[in-house]
């Protein structure tokens, strides 16, 4: 009967094991985040458009505000461009990990602190398609951060060499002979900075080397440049930190 006994705890433990086991997390699903969208505070009402892991959109705020976005790893980054007259240049990317929830949005704004601090869905209806402006934004900003393009990890292969940021620089590049642009890559902290400094310059060079191929312009006119992790945007400590830094810088005229 002890035995018996035994055996039957043993194989109860088993099982519970097994479930366990069972239970494990298991990695969120792919969201797509189109619809009209609401800041949980005042500041922000717009209309998102997912088009494979590309978003773009327009805010119902002010007839100059625009969105574009990106799944970068695990988490949603949305950038608005309010670009009113007297603001030509007011940004804020709103950045979330992706944990399977389609709405709310649980995260923060970076670059406007007035944002509130998540995104809630309130209808299905992603609006009419607009086709970002990145040229305009530009040349009003003389810069752009875009997290738009992907790359392979730990790798400067572009997975998205069709990109719709690609696309509209090149078409700057081919309507404006006089721009010249510079493509800076900036990676978080992990690793060696050496690495690092190595993988964000390819990059920056795979970008270049795509445009020249797409507009076919003069190389001269691009040049590529590789921060590595000395020009972080936050902390390195978080995962939302990582991905905030992890990112390809356009400047122009320089």
């Amino acid at each position: 009967m002890r035995v018996i006994h035994r055996l039957a705890l043993l194989f109860a433990l088993h099982a519970a094991l097994a479930g366990a086991q069972t239970t494990a997390p298991k990695t969120p699903p792919p969201l797509n985040v189109s619809g009209k969208w609401e800041a949980s505070a005042a500041g922000f009402y717009g209309q998102l458009r997912q088009t494979g892991g590309v978003i773009s959109g327009r805010c119902y705020t002010g007839a100059n505000c625009v969105i574009r976005g990106a799944f970068v790893g695990d988490h949603v980054m949305i950038t608005a461009n309010w670009g009113h007259a007297d603001q030509q240049c007011r940004r804020g990317t709103f950045i979330a990990p992706n944990t399977g929830k389609l709405s709310p949005l649980v995260g923060k704004w970076y670059g406007d602190p007035d944002m509130g601090d998540g995104l809630n869905r309130v209808s299905a209806d992603p609006g009419e398609p607009v086709a970002y402006p990145y040229a305009d934004e530009l040349k009003e900003c003389g810069d752009l951060v875009t997290y738009e393009l992907s790359f392979e990890v730990n790798s400067a292969l572009i997975k998205n060499p069709d990109a719709p940021v690609l696309a509209a620089l090149a078409a700057l590049l081919k309507t404006d002979p006089r721009a010249k642009l510079t493509i800076i890559g900036h990676t978080d902290a992990t690793g060696t900075a050496e690495r690092n400094k190595k993988l964000s310059l390819d990059r920056a060079q795979s970008v270049k080397s795509r445009l020249v191929e797409l507009s076919a312009c003069d190389p001269g006119r691009l040049a590529a440049e590789g921060m590595g992790p000395d020009q972080p945007l936050e902390g390195n400590d978080t995962a939302t930190g990582r991905a905030l830094n992890r990112r390809v810088e356009i400047t122009l005229g320089r």
